[in-house]
């Protein structure tokens, strides 16, 4: 078995069928190449290339000469659509060859091609060489064939080794885990989607007034101070058409001095004294200490409108439906 290394694959891969008949390409008749004594003796205008009833692929082959290799190329390339790779064999390694990073094969564009391209010992070159002009002259090999005109051929056979098995089982699982990862990732982008739009429509509903703040659970709704300093202040008066009549202030339980304190009067029409309820109304609840009725506008919408809030708020509409 020849010793082979691969120079460039061509995106071959493992287990694929590279194989067909060796062939020398043709060269021009002005090359300077064609005087290498290391190319066949046999005529190359009778070569494989210009047999039209065959229709076998081919395997190029040529000794590494620096100043032809490309030609050797450009020509098995033009010649031979057919073309399945190339093989070089080395003119002064006739019992190593060296590997395929090495500088010595050196001065190719591989990537212009589209074929595969190895190299090969010197020893089994000069054999398949010497086969091949044997092979490509003598007619007494081909006693038993009827067709006088035909030749005998070398067929070449790249070994690229087994193809890579598929992995049945993981194969399988991992099938499955991009399905079900692909069904959860849709499930969780409906999901998130859908609770969307509920915040979004609780959110209109809020601003429109038409749900109770303080029924939905949120904790700590408080007042901003945006909204507390516009509620008024004034001096407080004992007069009976001016909200409800209080005379001390039910946080601290302190008598209002006619005209004399200041207090801070609710939507609601309570008052307090401002220095009570403003602390009251900013930290710990919206609602009125005596009637518990929000101090918030109608409208007002909070930071606090999660997920939690609108499955409360749909399941209190839900029970008021019934």
């Amino acid at each position: 078995q020849p010793n082979v290394i691969t120079l460039f694959t061509a995106g071959a891969n493992s287990g694929d069928d590279i194989m067909g008949t060796l062939h020398f390409p043709e060269l021009l008749a002005n090359s300077r190449c064609r005087n290498i004594s290391e190319l066949p003796t046999t005529s190359l205008v009778d070569d494989l290339s210009k047999t039209s009833n065959v229709q076998l692929h081919v395997i190029g082959f040529a000794p590494w000469v620096p100043d032809c290799n490309t030609e050797f190329l450009d020509r098995a390339r033009d010649d031979r659509a057919d073309i399945s790779g190339f093989f070089f064999y080395t003119l002064d390694y006739i019992d190593s060859i060296p590997g395929a990073g090495n500088h010595y094969w050196g001065g190719i564009k591989l990537r212009d091609y589209n074929f595969p391209i190895y190299g090969m010992r010197g020893r089994e070159g000069a054999f398949l060489m010497d086969r091949y002009t044997e092979y490509a002259t003598n007619k007494s090999l081909l006693d038993d064939i009827h067709n006088t005109t035909g030749r005998a051929r070398i067929f070449v056979e790249v070994g690229t080794g087994r193809p890579a098995p598929l992995p049945g089982l993981w194969l399988f699982l991992l099938i499955v885990l991009a399905v079900l990862v692909l069904i959860l990732g849709l499930t969780s982008l409906s999901m998130h989607l859908l609770q969307y739009r509920r915040r979004r429509s609780l959110r209109r509903r809020v601003m429109a007034g038409e749900v109770d703040l303080e029924a939905l659970g949120i904790k700590r709704l408080t007042v901003p101070r945006r909204i507390l300093d516009k509620f008024p202040l004034r001096p407080f008066t004992l007069d009976k058409d001016d909200g409800y009549s209080q005379q001390s202030c039910s946080i601290c339980l302190e008598d209002f001095v006619v005209d004399g304190t200041t207090v801070r009067e609710l939507p609601c029409k309570h008052i307090y004294h401002p220095a009570c309820i403003d602390g009251f109304l900013e930290q710990q609840s919206s609602l009125c200490p005596l009637c518990k009725s929000s101090a918030l506008p109608k409208g007002y919408l909070p930071k606090q409108l999660t997920n939690r809030t609108v499955r409360r708020e749909r399941y209190l509409r839900r029970q008021r439906e019934r």
